[in-house]
């Protein structure tokens, strides 16, 4: 019996679409080895999904980057428009800062950006749990020490961390309030706390920070009590811009 009308001729595979021709009807190409997450499309060919990425905002520093995690993915506070900068609020008492960790993975960086720095200065950063009873920073996951507050750059350190994906606190601790930090001050993402979170003239953002100062920049303490937090109001101030990156 002839299949496709082809008078008993051997069956041929489908012929692929163009832009401007139909294909034919046939029989489905023989996938390759290493096709076996392909799909067969028009044109005949079997074709691997891309990886969809998220685009570099104007207002970022960094890319927000691939959904895979390469080497130029900062994953830091969900928030797009970055702000000039601002100091931190004391000298030797951590900063919280919320973070999304958007992806289950091991990273390798934490990072902050200088806008403004200042010689002889460090500061620190680290990673907490979130207390899911509180919503309060909780448990230090990870953290790196004696970063140069120096000059203006992305100042980045080494860790090895698994994070699961979820909501954190970052954290950041200076023994200078002079160095000057690059913060987010979205007009079209709220903040925890806003007064005016949609295109308000003045951001208020909820402050964060220990209530007693550490010994030093590499004394962060194990698991945050509550009774040693002060939380706060900060108008037009907002959260500085602390990232997590994987290389």
């Amino acid at each position: 019996m002839g299949f496709f009308g082809g008078g008993g001729a051997a069956p041929a595979n489908m012929g692929g679409a163009t832009s401007s021709a139909a294909g034919t009807a046939g029989l489905v190409p023989a996938p390759a080895a290493g096709d076996q997450t392909a799909f067969l499309s028009g044109s005949g060919s079997f074709l691997i999904p891309a990886v969809p990425t998220l685009s570099k905002d104007s207002g970022q520093t960094q890319d927000v980057g691939a959904i895979n995690g390469s080497s130029v993915v900062f994953f830091g506070c969900p928030f797009l428009f970055g702000g000039s900068g601002a100091t931190l609020p004391s000298t030797l008492k951590p900063l919280f800062c919320p973070i999304y960790i958007p992806k289950t993975d091991t990273y390798t960086r934490l990072a902050c950006t200088i806008t403004v720095g200042s010689a002889g200065t460090l500061f620190s950063l680290g990673i907490y749990s979130l207390d899911e009873a509180t919503g309060l920073p909780k448990t230090l996951i990870s953290n790196v020490n004696n970063l140069s507050s120096a000059s203006p750059a992305n100042v980045e350190g080494t860790i090895s961390q698994s994070l699961n994906q979820g909501w954190y606190w970052a954290a950041i601790m200076g023994d200078s309030t002079t160095p000057q930090y690059r913060v987010e001050n979205s007009q079209t993402l709220s903040f925890i706390g806003s007064r005016e979170p949609y295109n308000g003239v003045s951001r208020t953002s909820l402050r964060i920070v220990t209530t007693t100062a550490r010994s030093s920049i590499t004394d962060w303490a194990s698991t945050i009590a509550r009774n040693d937090l002060t939380i706060g109001q900060d108008v037009n101030k907002a959260f500085v811009h602390i990232s997590v990156r994987k290389v």
